[in-house]
């Protein structure tokens, strides 16, 4: 009788999770990519909608069954399906992107009943384009959500990497706590050599708010609904707009200024994003960005809020600094 171990490979688009099923199957696999029409095409020109499937036999009565879930979080759906009867999870996050650790937060808290009780590894991809952020701060971030796993450094492309991650995901103990976690419970990494080491403190700026500039500003005049963009500094000045209407332009620096008054006032937290829907047929966004700048977009009020967040978060992450 065959043992069969269900893994799946979470994580956003292009951090390489058909690749890596491609590769570990040596393209013996069920794939279900179609055309990008979204931002991922800055980076792809397929994505997964359902799910990628593959069997990796890892002895003559034992074999993994690996799904990989579909990155865009409007197929999220697909998510709970699959997780189904898992016996582990890994995360990748392309490391290349401009906020991994959002990344790393979302998808976290996205798979954290999975996490919580069965095996969980993190591989970080694209080192090799890009170094920073270094391993060392995806395990400290692991560890101030107080999750204790491995934090693997691997190529997608290669099947010897994706089967150490698949190996080592099996490998290791099943269950992680809620509570950040003390210095004996320190997570791993592992580079590309292989080699493992513990990690001592580390102090790493992830420069997580979003940073608006006038490249953010010409992409997001091309998103799909948006009629109108305009990009405001940390004094309230605009810095350049799109949008006609300079009363229209004045309130968008409004809204950004009042944001932390009503931070305070409200005790909910950081405020990131403020909409307004008109009676009419356009509504109003305005994302608040690190330094004081905001970036309000007019849009179609048939495009719906939590879609243009998603649109702008995934802009955010490709576009070029």
């Amino acid at each position: 009788m065959t043992i069969r171990h269900k893994i799946i490979i979470v994580g956003p688009v292009g951090s390489g999770k058909t690749t890596a099923i491609k590769a570990v199957t040596n393209d013996h696999c069920l794939v279900t990519d179609v055309k990008v029409t979204d931002v991922a095409s800055i980076r792809k020109g397929m994505t997964t909608v359902a799910m990628d499937f593959g069997v990796v036999p890892i002895s003559e009565n034992e074999a993994i069954h690996v799904y990989g879930a579909p990155g865009q979080e409007r197929f999220d759906f697909m998510w709970e399906i699959i997780s189904i009867g898992v016996c582990g999870v890994v995360l990748l996050i392309d490391n290349s992107r401009n906020y991994p650790q959002r990344d790393l937060k979302a998808f976290i808290s996205a798979f954290d009943k999975q996490i919580q009780t069965t095996r969980f590894i993190l591989g970080v991809t694209r080192t090799d384009v890009k170094d920073d952020p270094p391993l060392e701060a995806y395990a400290q971030w692991l560890g101030e959500m107080g999750i204790n796993a491995e934090v693997v450094g691997i190529d997608p492309r290669e099947k010897d990497d994706v089967l150490f991650l698949l190996t080592r995901l099996l490998e290791a103990g099943a269950g992680h706590t809620k509570e950040p976690l003390s210095g004996q419970q320190r997570p791993r990494v592992t580079g590309g050599d292989g080699a493992e080491r513990e990690i001592d403190d580390v102090a790493y700026d992830s420069k997580e708010d979003l940073q608006f500039d006038e490249t953010t500003l010409e992409a997001a005049s091309n998103l799909k609904g948006v009629t109108g963009v305009s990009l405001t500094n940390g004094m309230g000045e605009l810095v350049r707009s799109t949008i006609d209407d300079e009363s229209l332009n004045g309130f968008i620096a409004f809204l950004s200024g009042l944001s932390p008054t009503l931070e305070e006032a409200s005790g909910m937290g950081r405020i990131k994003r403020v909409t307004l829907k008109s009676p009419c047929d356009e509504s109003l966004t305005v994302f608040m960005g690190s330094g004081g700048r905001a970036l309000g977009l007019r849009s179609e009020r048939s495009l719906s809020v939590p879609l243009l967040g998603e649109q702008v978060e995934g802009l955010m992450q490709w576009i070029k600094r």
